[in-house]
C-alpha cells in the first residue's frame, strides 16, 4: 500500500507538485530490531580503555615526580604502542558489536566481520557454560575469509555464541525475538 499525496509541495522549492509525491512506501517497512553488548560491557570495556590510557600516563610522569626509574624513552614508547591500540579497541567494540534481528533472519557485527543467519537454517539453541550457542545447518560465511577460516580451525563452522547478550536474552526481548521468528526451536 502506498500513500500519495495528490496536492502538495516539493521540498526543494515549495512550489506545488505537478505530479504525487511519495510519502512513504509501505511494502517495502520491515521490521528491525539492533540489540547491542549487555549492559555489564559498558562497564568493562570503558574500563579497560581507561586502564590502557592510564598505565604509560603513570609510567611517563614518575620522572616528573623525581622518582628514579630504570626505563629508557624507547620503553615509554613501546608503552603507549603496547597499550594505546588495547584502549582503541575496548572502544571501538563497544560500538561495533551488534545483534541486528529481522524477519529473514539474524546479522552479527563483530569486532573483525560481518554474517547472516536466515531463520531456517538455525538447527537448535544449546545452552552451555559460556551462554547460549546457536548451531546452524550451513557453515557460517563471515564477511572476512581469514575469520571464516579461524572459526573452522576452532570448530565453530557451524556454531555462534551469544553470550555477549545474554543479558539481553533473559531481560530486553532477544529470546522472544527468536520465538516470534524460529518457534521449531523451543517446539521441544
Amino acid at each position: 500500500m502506498t500513500q500519495v499525496i495528490e496536492r502538495g509541495y516539493t521540498l526543494s522549492d515549495r512550489k506545488p507538485a505537478r505530479q504525487p509525491v511519495i510519502i512513504m512506501n509501505v511494502d517495502s517497512v520491515t521490521f528491525r530490531k539492533e540489540y547491542h553488548l549487555d549492559p555489564m560491557w559498558f562497564i568493562l570495556l570503558p574500563s579497560l580503555a581507561a586502564v590502557c590510557l592510564i598505565i604509560p600516563l603513570c609510567f611517563l610522569l614518575l620522572p616528573l615526580l623525581n622518582i628514579k626509574t630504570t626505563g629508557t624513552p624507547a620503553a615509554y614508547i613501546g608503552m603507549f604502542v603496547l597499550f594505546y591500540p588495547f584502549a582503541g579497541l575496548a572502544l571501538y567494540d563497544l560500538f561495533r558489536y551488534r545483534l541486528i534481528i529481522t524477519a529473514e533472519g539474524i546479522k552479527c557485527l563483530d569486532w573483525l566481520s560481518t554474517f547472516q543467519i536466515e531463520w531456517s537454517d538455525i538447527v537448535k539453541i544449546e545452552h552451555g557454560a559460556k551462554g547460549y550457542l546457536l548451531i546452524t545447518q550451513q557453515p557460517i560465511r563471515t564477511s572476512n575469509p581469514l575469520v571464516t577460516f579461524g572459526r573452522s580451525l576452532q570448530g565453530m563452522s557451524n556454531s555462534t555464541s551469544l553470550s555477549y547478550y545474554m543479558w539481553r536474552w533473559e531481560h530486553n526481548g532477544l529470546k522472544e525475538d527468536f520465538q516470534k521468528y524460529a518457534p521449531h526451536l523451543f517446539s521441544n
